[in-house]
């Protein structure tokens, strides 16, 4: 199982609309944008166009898309975050989302990993944003698979508002494994065509999809995914120190 963990942004953690009556952004600063949502179907359907896999998007503003620890630790082979750059960083409810995970039970080890995202700007994190959800993963021992392209290497990564690449936001507001593509509320500009995420970006991230598929069928087939797998119990010979006196 490929599990595909995305958002829009928010302030913090939605995982649904705790305050509805503070507006649109749900009490607690949701974006309703769908830009990133766009790349994660793309990712999506890179899994599929191999084929063999399962796969699943939980966008984690919305209900029911923030599983649990011991969900994700006993059902993903695979953890793919993607989320909008947020000056220079992952939005802040991805991190909050992933920091409530377990660094020292191990079920996490070995499991595939990779990112992708979404920046307004070509020079304003989107890499940096990529690295960083890799570390993330890293810290809870993932291996990390980058893009399908030496000029994609950290993943995939759009650009939506800068030079000729420029996309609508759109709207996630219904659910978010709706294909919003054809749901969509224009933000702006001279008429009402909505403009998605350029064709580029969304093959560059169905290639990291493909990627991600290929390998975690073959680490699940070595044993190395699954919850108690081979890579279930630390190296007995790690030495961490010990504390000075």
């Amino acid at each position: 199982m490929v599990c595909i963990f995305t958002t829009g942004g928010s302030s913090n953690l939605c995982c649904g609309c705790p305050k509805p009556e503070e507006g649109s952004k749900c009490g607690c600063g949701m974006r309703n944008g769908n830009r990133t949502l766009q790349m994660a179907m793309a990712v999506e359907e890179g899994v599929k166009e191999y084929g063999g896999v399962n796969v699943h998007i939980h966008d984690i503003r919305f209900e029911g898309q923030c599983p649990d620890y011991d969900t994700v630790a006993s059902v993903c082979d695979a953890i793919v975050l993607g989320s909008p750059v947020h000056a220079a960083m992952p939005a802040n409810d991805m991190t909050i989302y992933t920091n409530k995970w377990k660094r020292v039970r191990w079920e996490m080890a070995c499991k595939i990993g990779a990112a992708f995202t979404t920046g307004t700007a070509m020079y304003a994190g989107t890499e940096l944003t990529m690295r960083i959800l890799h570390a993330r993963l890293q810290t809870f021992q993932l291996n990390i698979v980058g893009g399908s392209d030496w000029q994609t290497n950290p993943g995939a990564a759009a650009v939506t508002e800068h030079g000729e690449y420029w996309a609508d936001g759109g709207d996630s507001g219904t659910h978010p494994g709706a294909s919003s593509l054809a749901e969509h509320e224009p933000e702006g500009g001279e008429d009402d065509e909505f403009r998605a995420v350029d064709p580029m970006f969304l093959s560059q991230a169905r290639g990291l999809g493909y990627r991600v598929a290929a390998v975690t069928k073959v680490a699940f087939e070595g044993g190395l995914t699954p919850k108690g797998g081979l890579c279930s119990q630390p190296y007995g010979g790690l030495q961490k120190g010990s504390p000075t006196r």
